[in-house]
């Protein structure tokens, strides 16, 4: 496995999940030990996982590495880990193009975002002066359309396609900031690593880096919004 082949779209527990866009493989935090890898395009794995333990030996297959590989009390199976990375993939895949973005990026987190944000209101004004779909401001959104007008912008934030593009490419440009300035980020689980840039995209990267990512001593806004965002993309998924 190389990096240019293979990127990592999901971390639970001791294993981590890395995926070619065709295969993935599962492989054990720290040791890097391959403990099983697969063909994404098969949609039901627990079905075929079955169906190869009735056909092969019942016995085999649930005594083998890929079943018992040192899990603790609590944590979660293995089988289940690669289905919430098919459905990271099949997401991501989908949605945009993975060769540019995270897949824990995917579409509908973008959702959930433009939901809480603005209640999906193209018209929608905060107290803050936020605008549109994505509720941002000019300043912001030239940070990802560097040549846009202020006319592109206004009929932008009021379109959903241009809108949802402006949150995915936004939300990368996040990514990046969280992973330069926070050394612990990139061993952040994706449900957390969404958690930490609804809340950079509510408050601001800077305002969360200066408070030492500790989202205890975010706003309360930012808090609620971080709450929002979690409830609606479990809705959405």
């Amino acid at each position: 496995m190389t990096s240019e082949e293979y990127k990592e779209i999901l971390r639970e527990g001791k294993f981590v999940v890395y995926s070619n866009g065709k295969y993935a493989e599962v492989r054990e935090i720290g040791t890097n030990k391959l403990i099983t890898s697969y063909n994404i395009k098969i949609e039901d794995f627990k079905r075929k996982l079955r169906k190869t333990a009735v056909t092969l030996c019942l016995s085999t297959i649930l005594l083998s590495p890929f079943f018992f590989s040192g899990f603790k009390r609590g944590e979660k199976n293995l089988e289940y880990i690669v289905q919430n990375a098919n459905t990271e993939i099949k997401n991501q895949t989908e949605f945009s193009n993975q060769e540019k973005f995270p897949f824990y990026i995917d579409e509908a987190f973008v959702k959930a975002t433009i939901y809480v944000e603005s209640s999906n209101n193209p018209y929608a004004i905060s107290k803050a002066g936020a605008l549109g779909l994505p509720q941002t401001y000019f300043e912001t959104w030239k940070e990802v359309f560097q040549n846009d007008s202020y006319q592109d912008f206004i009929k932008g934030i009021r379109d959903e396609k241009k809108s949802s593009e402006f949150i995915l490419k936004y939300y990368s440009l996040l990514d990046i900031f969280m992973r330069e300035n926070w050394d612990l980020y990139k061993e952040l689980d994706n449900n957390t690593k969404r958690i930490y840039l609804a809340a950079a995209y509510n408050c601001g990267p800077e305002r969360l880096r200066k408070l030492n990512f500790d989202l205890s001593k975010a706003p309360k806004e930012t808090q609620y919004h971080v709450k929002k965002i979690k409830e609606v993309y479990k809705k959405l998924i």
